[in-house]
């Protein structure tokens, strides 16, 4: 029962990080598409100013959108590392029991 329960624990934490992991590919992807339209857009040679403004508006939507779906892999992750501690809890009082001889 207690290695089922560390089981179930260990598999929370890897979806945990597994969650992190992907927000920041995700981020990193938004990024560099947004790099690439700058790119694009500098290789057309348009005014400088309209291409400056431009490069700075794709970057801080790309950077914000970076964020917003970190900070979502943070809360899902969070949320799962809380519903492992309670099961943590658990997991200790078996151990106690065991060793009492209560089990």
């Amino acid at each position: 029962m207690a290695n089922e329960i560390y089981t179930a624990i260990q598999d929370i934490e890897h979806e945990a990080e597994d969650l992190l992991k992907e927000a920041h590919e995700k981020a990193r992807q938004i990024i560099d598409n947004a790099r690439e339209e700058v790119r694009d857009l500098m290789s057309a040679k348009p005014d400088m100013e309209e291409t400056q403004s431009e490069r700075d508006k794709i970057l801080a939507e790309a950077r914000q959108n970076a964020e917003k779906i970190i900070e979502e892999a943070k809360l899902r992750s969070s949320t799962i590392s809380e519903k492992a501690s309670g099961h943590v809890d658990e997991v200790v009082e078996l151990l106690v029991d065991s060793v009492r001889g209560n089990s």
